[in-house]
């Protein structure tokens, strides 16, 4: 895993703590959280995988990882656990226009290929991104603790994702990335933009440092 001294380095600061203990409170900047159909079991947000997720308007770019011409170092963590497979993917976090051109990031579960996968869009499209995958066969009773760092280099090398500590080898530079784009679309937890690929199971933080 990327040292912390690597982490603190690049000057990032705690952007969003999500701790899901019976509401969507953001306990790092106030950046709360508006839920459809989500309960609560023991401090974690279940989505059932139907119509569940929380999200919030973007229109100032919080959630993008760019100033609009480079990209910026970011690190995604969270934990979840898993009730049940039944949509083909299983969205965790985005910020994922319901057009091609307002794609920026996501981070997904694929069930028809068993990867959990991170997806880094260039200029918007899906044509030019950065993939990260890491293949695995999920089980209900485990719980995945999930990192995505980025050293906002522009370089697949800088981009690494982490499930329970071992580190994806996986990845792959699709078409040509150049840099993210800043949108407005709306930040996502449990869904994307296409409402159909909601998250089934639990949520127990979400954090996000930029």
């Amino acid at each position: 895993m990327a040292s912390k001294n690597n982490f603190f380095n690049r000057g990032l600061s705690l952007l969003t703590n999500y701790q899901f203990n019976n509401n969507l409170i953001d306990d790092a900047n106030g950046y709360n959280l508006t839920g459809i159909n989500i309960t609560y079991n023991n401090g974690n947000a279940v989505f059932n995988g139907i119509n569940s997720e929380a999200t919030r308007l973007d229109s100032g770019g919080i959630f993008s990882f760019t100033d609009g011409i480079n990209d910026l170092p970011f690190r995604i963590e969270t934990s979840i656990r898993f009730n049940a497979f039944t949509q083909q993917f299983q969205f965790i976090a985005s910020k994922r226009g319901a057009t091609n051109s307002l794609c920026e990031w996501n981070l997904f579960y694929s069930v028809s290929t068993n990867e959990f996968r991170f997806n880094l869009f260039s200029d918007g499209v899906l044509v030019d991104y950065f993939r990260l995958s890491y293949l695995i066969t999920p089980s209900t009773e485990t719980i995945y603790n999930i990192v995505v760092d980025y050293d906002g280099s522009g370089t697949l090398n800088g981009l690494n994702m982490y499930i329970n500590g071992v580190v994806s080898n996986d990845k792959t530079e699709v078409g040509n990335y150049t840099n993210m784009i800043k949108t407005g679309c709306v930040f996502e937890v449990g869904d994307s933009s296409l409402s159909t690929n909601y998250f089934n199971g639990e949520i127990d933080y979400l954090k996000i440092y930029k």
